[in-house]
């Protein structure tokens, strides 16, 4: 995990899975291992943000959406004014103006849940997943271009198939980015999402884009 840290902030996208039996310390060694880089002063110029997926089943894009509500403050006892703000507020410091940003806040804010669904009751399913995919990539690219980003996935197996696909989709576009990506999972678990939600991340460090 150290070396696909180093070879991350030297702008070579890794990935790394930690696969395991339940309860047999997948997420202490994830929170040892940021620890560990947090007192040796390594994640000064990182950005780290997290999600866990529930066995009780997840919304579509429920991993991107835990990462931006930590991005932005979010909280799910937020009004909608209030986080609606709170993402104008992100997106602003991330720089960006126009049509294309607006669309990009609109999008993000039906990821997470705060923008009505009925303003896109008029766009076919393919296209608003293909709008959402763009959308949530030029977040990331525009915050790789302030520094490093570890992304961290608790329980993939539980992930939604909408999250797990514009993970592939994102890592495929930005293998030559500051970018880490951690799972964690059950032993077999992966093996068996690669069968029901197209390819995904198979156990071990991977030392390319593999999944």
């Amino acid at each position: 995990m150290v070396a696909a840290f180093d070879e991350a902030l030297h702008g070579q996208a890794r990935v790394v899975s930690v696969t395991g039996e339940a309860g047999v310390g997948k997420s202490r060694l994830l929170e040892e291992w940021l620890a560990a880089l947090e007192a040796s002063g390594r994640l000064a110029s990182v950005s780290v943000r997290r999600a866990v997926c529930s066995s009780l089943g997840e919304q579509p894009y429920a991993v991107f959406a835990a990462f931006f509500r930590e991005a932005y403050g979010v909280a799910s006892a937020d009004s909608l004014e209030v986080a609606r703000a709170k993402l104008a507020s992100g997106l602003a410091a991330l720089g960006g103006e126009g049509e294309e940003t607006a669309t990009i806040a609109s999008l993000l804010g039906y990821v997470l849940g705060v923008e009505a669904a009925d303003r896109f009751r008029h766009v076919e399913p393919e296209q608003l997943k293909r709008q959402i995919f763009l959308a949530m990539r030029r977040l990331i690219e525009r915050r790789l271009q302030q520094g490093p980003l570890v992304l961290t996935v608790e329980n993939l197996q539980w992930a939604d198939a909408a999250s797990a696909e514009l993970l592939q989709s994102m890592l495929d576009r930005l293998v030559d980015q500051p970018l880490m990506l951690v799972v964690t999972a059950r032993s077999g678990a992966v093996s068996a999402a690669c069968t029901s939600r197209g390819r995904m991340l198979s156990s071990g460090y991977t030392s390319g884009m593999a999944w």
